[in-house]
């Protein structure tokens, strides 16, 4: 490590990692991602990694985002790669020229596409590391532009094998676009007392002790605040000293430090500090081009307030609070000029310039509003939605004509209400734009999100549908595949007609869809198989689902949420998690509700799926929450969904039903008969648990009759092993073998491994020939069957059940102990009855009785603690104090946890949680 390191107190544990984990990324590639607050100490650990990684013999490459650069594409990846981008040009032209177009560095800047962005970036790292080891240090994650955000997270799954290590800081509580989700992660914590006092101890020894003990205290273990506060007292007499350390806290007078150390230096120093904050580069070659002087900054570079690297030519403020200040206190007259003298100095760089112009625009500017919209339409195709959005509702208020204007302002709440959920957001949008209903050329975006806007408020899907229907068949817009707002149309369209659930809205969409020249799109051909009719076309669409997956993390927000609904329907959720899981992050950072409520549901459906019943909990609990807090109820009904399939399964029947119910009275008044029908799988299962066969058989056969499946009726798949097992049950042999011969001729398992398992399944039940053995073996054969924990279980217990009758126990007991297994641990009662009366009629030995589901399967890991302390006596408010919990969302989570329980009262906690909860 550098001799000239400033020593670090309290990080050995941090130090250790680190060291080890950049001998490791430095041989073997990994990343690594420090999570912790502004000011405790994330900055100085990349600096540590830096070190280190030099002394290895390895290359640094650095870079950090810019809080009001957030929205320019690339902007942090051009810091990032543009050192090496000429030393491997040679070896890789190819690569070297997309990454040249994306970083806006050449002719024909902006139109790569974002694959090859992210491949080119790769294999301009990989060829680098040839040369010697590579060390990616990225600060300020949080405020990455999406584009780069996207180039990023590709990278940082993918360097294993290569010589070549990511490291990047985090900062909590705020919204971060990075996706570390799955990432090797370290959190930086603020340090402890003893170390805080030797920190300052050892930098600031004239601080007199009582002062020292103030800055301690008010400092939170923050090592910035322990040092700029010690900094700035330490030239003071005690007497005032003490007095200025009493007045100290955060984070707000952090702040005021640094602007104070801003207010005190020359004007020039200080416009040249703005120049620097507003541009957001940190290459002193190209700062020197648009105007910053050395001589400029050097009283910067004096008192502390900027680090200018000598070896590297990286100039950048000590701590992004230092920039967050400087801006916070000019003038809005000072940052128009600054703008304006950095566009003038960018006429090369179009999207910088474009930023630039507009934030020094005072009034409307078409030909500033026209630089905007090219921006956007680059920043879309580089799958920054929300750089877009951004950038063309800026245009459009830029817009001088009223038309150009309602034009941008439609496309504005297109990406609003179809990609982020702000549907009152939209609604203004599309009020300021004046575009109406029509079907004209241009207003496609406007009646996209005129039909979203309705479906999620009052209106209903027909009437939308068949607005967007009649918009899109006039066909004034063109058939062109290359038209982005037909396509994007589309993509709304399909995801409108998937919860109408009307086959004459499909035949719509299905009959403008094939009058696209010269071919549908590949991605939204497959979503349209997929969502449409599965059981027809779901095979053909897999290929691709799967192909696109691998890519996924780098689509475009809204392509991307579409391609993870067609992706359910064939069981594929998994391969588009690490995306759904970002958009979870990023709501839960104050993101937006749609994504983040669309993914909750994506992922908890998956999990039930998977036989991880407590995370579909946990992950229904959230989605329902964020539906009441932002007053998404056309979402809400998915989540009532996942939790009536977890109570049918846990036997809880009565709240099943009462949950279809409710899923009932929010359909049917927006006629969202495709949502509706959802609530067939849960209703069949509440009856399988009841044993009710009959009810199971009448409620399954709702959504197809027996031996074949409905057109348009996806869900039909899902409650086709129950049609086979229930007609059995109930004396239909003939109808169970016409279902499962016609799973057979859909290629159910062609459709999914899950449905490969029903299958193999049904036509094990069905078989009564002398091979019907053999059926229910390959059965339990079917690849990846064990990833299906609840089907092969119920399987089992049908084989068990089938030669437990014909004498053979012994094979009989190997099965049903395997079902056993598996519904003691998922807490499916009605399942763990029935096994249990099968090995007590075949005489085992081990028989024991049957299990109620315990406490801690019903309720979320945080209703678990909360019932805990609630039993042990705790008030909400003592709860709360230990939880970090307000008593008002303890006394929510005690609302959510009585009814799981059975109980009315706190009183009868304590009994709920000591016996096993018979739901």
């Amino acid at each position: 490590m550098s001799e000239h390191a400033q020593p670090l107190f309290g990080r050995e544990p941090d130090i250790d990692d680190l060291h080890a984990f950049v001998d490791e990324a430095l041989t073997k590639g990994g990343t690594c991602v420090l999570h912790g607050d502004a000011g405790v100490g994330k900055t100085r650990l990349l600096t540590l990694c830096s070190e280190v990684a030099t002394d290895r013999g390895a290359r640094v490459l650095s870079a950090s985002g810019v809080q009001f650069e957030a929205d320019l594409s690339f902007g942090v990846l051009h810091q990032l790669l543009r050192p090496i981008l000429t030393e491997v040009e040679a070896l890789d032209a190819s690569s070297a020229a997309a990454l040249r177009s994306a970083l806006d560095l050449g002719a024909g800047a902006g139109t790569t596409d974002p694959v090859a962005v992210c491949t080119a970036a790769l294999a301009l790292l990989v060829l680098a590391a040839r040369q010697g080891p590579v060390l990616l240090v990225v600060d300020d994650l949080q405020w990455l532009d999406t584009s780069t955000a996207s180039v990023l997270a590709f990278i940082a799954r993918r360097l294993a094998g290569h010589r070549i290590g990511f490291v990047g800081a985090l900062r909590l509580g705020e919204a971060a676009r990075f996706d570390s989700h799955g990432l090797r992660s370290l959190s930086v914590h603020p340090l402890v007392r003893e170390d805080a006092q030797q920190l300052l101890l050892r930098q600031f020894p004239m601080l007199a002790p009582r002062t020292r003990q103030r800055i301690v205290d008010r400092a939170a273990g923050y090592p910035l605040a322990l040092v700029e506060w010690g900094a700035s007292l330490a030239r003071l007499p005690e007497a005032e000293s003490d007095a200025a350390a009493a007045a100290l806290s955060l984070p707000r007078r952090l702040e005021e430090s640094f602007a104070a150390r801003i207010d005190a230096l020359p004007a020039q120093t200080r416009r040249a500090l703005l120049m620097l904050a507003l541009d957001g580069r940190r290459d002193l070659r190209e700062l020197l081009a648009v105007g910053l002087s050395i001589e400029d900054l050097a009283p910067a570079e004096a008192v502390g307030a900027l680090v200018i690297d000598d070896a590297t030519g990286i100039v950048d403020f000590r701590h992004p609070l230092m920039r967050s200040a400087l801006v916070g206190s000019s003038t809005s007259l000072e940052r128009r000029a600054i703008h304006r003298a950095l566009a003038a100095a960018l006429a090369d760089r179009p999207d910088r310039r474009a930023w630039h112009l507009s934030s020094a625009a005072v009034g409307p500017d078409e030909h500033v509003a026209r630089l905007l919209e090219q921006l956007a339409q680059r920043s879309f195709a580089r799958g920054d939605a929300v750089g877009a959005s951004t950038a063309i509702i800026r245009a459009a208020y830029l817009s001088p004509r009223d038309e150009d204007k309602s034009r941008r302002l439609a496309e504005a709440a297109y990406l609003g209400s179809d990609v982020t959920g702000e549907f009152s957001q939209a609604s203004q949008l599309l009020a300021d734009s004046h575009i109406g209903l029509g079907g004209g050329p241009g207003s496609l975006y406007a009646v996209a999100a005129r039909a979203q806007i309705s479906v999620n408020g009052d209106g209903d899907y027909h009437t939308a549908l068949k607005f967007v229907e009649s918009a899109v068949a006039a066909g004034g817009h063109g058939w062109s595949a290359e038209n982005h707002e037909l396509i994007d149309t589309f993509r709304s369209w399909l995801m409108l007609c998937s919860y109408a659930g009307d086959a004459d809205l499909w035949r719509g969409y299905f009959n403008c869809l094939q009058r696209l020249t010269p071919e549908v799109p590949a991605a939204l051909r497959a979503e349209s198989q997929a969502i449409g009719d599965p059981a027809r076309t779901g095979a053909a669409a897999r290929p691709t689902l799967i192909s696109l997956g691998e890519r996924h993390d780098i689509l475009e927000p809204a392509v991307v949420l579409s391609l993870t609904l067609a992706a359910m329907y064939l069981d594929l959720v998994e391969v588009y998690s690490t995306s759904a899981w970002r958009f979870v992050q990023e709501g839960r950072n104050e993101g937006p509700a749609r994504p983040y409520a669309r993914s909750l549901a994506h992922l908890g459906i998956d999990e039930f799926l998977h036989g991880n019943w407590r995370e579909a909990q946990t992950l229904a609990d959230e989605g329902a929450s964020v539906c009441d807090e932002y007053d998404y109820m056309n979402g809400a009904w998915y989540f009532a969904y996942i939790h009536a399939l977890l109570a049918a399964g846990r036997g809880n029947t009565g709240r099943a039903r009462q949950l279809v119910g409710e899923i009932g009275n929010a359909c049917a008044p927006r006629r969202s008969w495709g949502a509706q029908r959802f609530s067939h799988q849960p209703l069949t299962l509440a009856a399988v648990a009841d044993g009710n066969w009959e009810e199971a058989y009448q409620v399954a056969c709702q959504l197809s009759p027996p031996g074949e499946f409905a057109p348009f009726v996806p869900q039909a798949l899902w409650v086709a092993f129950d049609v086979v097992e229930a007609a059995l049950r109930t004396g239909r042999d003939a109808d169970a073998r016409r279902h499962a011969s016609a799973m057979t001729a859909a290629n159910l398992p062609l459709i999914s491994d899950r449905l490969a398992l029903h299958t193999a399944g049904a036509t094990a039940m069905v078989n009564d020939g002398e091979h019907w053995r053999a059926a229910f073996e390959a059965a339990l054969q079917t690849p990846n069957a064990g990833s299906w924990p609840f089907d092969l279980a119920r399987i089992q217990l049908a084989y068990g059940e089938r030669l437990r009758r014909v004498l053979d126990t012994t094979r009989a007991k190997e099965v049903l102990h395997a079902a056993l297994q598996t519904f003691d641990r998922l807490g499916a009662l009605p399942w763990t009855e029935r096994v249990s009366e099968e090995l007590r009629a075949a005489g085992d030995p081990q028989f024991r009785p049957t299990r109620a589901v315990p406490a801690a399967l019903l309720l979320t890991p945080q209703e678990l603690a909360i019932v805990e302390m609630a039993a042990a006596g705790l008030s909400n408010k003592e709860i709360g104090s230990r939880l970090f919990l307000s008593p008002r969302t303890v006394s929510g989570h005690l609302y959510k946890a009585f009814p799981k329980l059975g109980v009315t009262s706190r009183a009868a906690l304590r009994d709920a949680l000591a016996e096993p909860t018979d739901t």
